[in-house]
Order: C-alpha cells, then sequence, then structure tokens
C-alpha cells in the first residue's frame, strides 16, 4: 500500500446552529405557560383579598367579634383568647343612604370554635342596628351577642318619654285647616 492510498476524512462541515427554541425549551415552555396562570391566581387573590379586607374593616364584623371575646359564655366554650378565621362569607352593601350586612365567620379560642352570625342594617351615618348576632358553638349551645335593643354604638334610640310629651296643635273648632300651599287642579270658572 502506498502513502497515497490513505483514507482522507472530508473537510469537516461547520456545525449547524440551532434554533431558540430548540436551545432553551426546556424552561420557556413551563414559564411560557405558568405566567398567565399564575397572573390569572394573584388577580383573583387581589379580589378576594380586597374583599375580606372590606368586610373585615367593617363596623358589623367589628362589633360582632368585640360582642363575642367579651361575652363570658363564649369565653367560656372557647377560651381565650378568642381569634376570627380569615375567610368571612356573605354581603355587605353601602350606598349614600343605607348599610346593609349579612355575614358570618368562624372563631377559635383553644377550646373549641364556632361560627358567629351578623346581620344589621343603619341608615347613612347612623347607628347600626343588628337583627341578628350569634355565636353557634360547634357541638355545643347558640349564644346570642346582641345587648338590649339590639345597638351598640354610642347613640340610643328616641325615648318613649319624649314622644308622650308631644303635643299636636288641634283646631278648637270643627273647621277644616287650610293649607296655603294647596293649588286645586281645576279652578272654579265662576271664581274669576
Amino acid at each position: 500500500m502506498s502513502t497515497d492510498d490513505r483514507f482522507e476524512p472530508a473537510a469537516e462541515s461547520p456545525p449547524q446552529k440551532r434554533g431558540w427554541w430548540s436551545r432553551n425549551w426546556l424552561w420557556a415552555a413551563p414559564v411560557g405557560c405558568l405566567t398567565p396562570v399564575l397572573l390569572c391566581g394573584g388577580c383573583l387573590f387581589a379580589v378576594i383579598g380586597g374583599a375580606m379586607g372590606a368586610m373585615k374593616s367593617s363596623d358589623p364584623f367589628r362589633d360582632s367579634l368585640a360582642a363575642a371575646q367579651a361575652s363570658p359564655d363564649v369565653q367560656e366554650a372557647l377560651g381565650e383568647p378568642i381569634e376570627a378565621g380569615f375567610l368571612v362569607q356573605g354581603r355587605l352593601n353601602v350606598d349614600s343612604a343605607s348599610k346593609l350586612a349579612d355575614l358570618n365567620y368562624p372563631v377559635t379560642g383553644p377550646k373549641g370554635s364556632g361560627t358567629v352570625y351578623v346581620s344589621g342594617e343603619a341608615d347613612a351615618g347612623g347607628p347600626w342596628v343588628y337583627e341578628e348576632m350569634r355565636v353557634r358553638i360547634d357541638g355545643g349551645p347558640e349564644i346570642d351577642l346582641r345587648p338590649a335593643g339590639g345597638m351598640l354604638n354610642e347613640e340610643a334610640p328616641v325615648e318613649e318619654e319624649l314622644i308622650d310629651d308631644m303635643t299636636v296643635d288641634e283646631p278648637e273648632n270643627d273647621e277644616p285647616i287650610l293649607d296655603p300651599t294647596f293649588s286645586d287642579p281645576e279652578p272654579d270658572e265662576d271664581a274669576f
């Protein structure tokens, strides 16, 4: 064999460059799929967290939690400290004329747990009047938290005695009381 008969390898061609996707698909595919899921989940969490924050900062929530924490019957059943759970369910409507609440939420203590139910309404700027404020102890009794009259705020309702002292001026004779602002829809033709 001669030295010329040796096998010479062909000139190597430069390696083909791989595209971006073929180099990065292992991390790009999961990130591309998870990003929209995480964004939607984050938005949902923000909406739910905002709603829970609004309900927890409302007067009915704070009043009912304070009443439950101050009640000797609830303290005996649940122990101390009594804390509210995260999830508040129900509805809270506030507009310029009135406020309406119908909420329930879990409470826990060292000895047990229960659920607080509160519903009430208030005029704009007026005190809350609670139709219902109670704790249902899990496996135990139901405890009413409302004070007499259903009011927790400082403002008290109008006293009955004040209404009794008021008198209405009645005419001394049987003549009707004429209202000067009253206008007859059909004027008398003979009056002119």
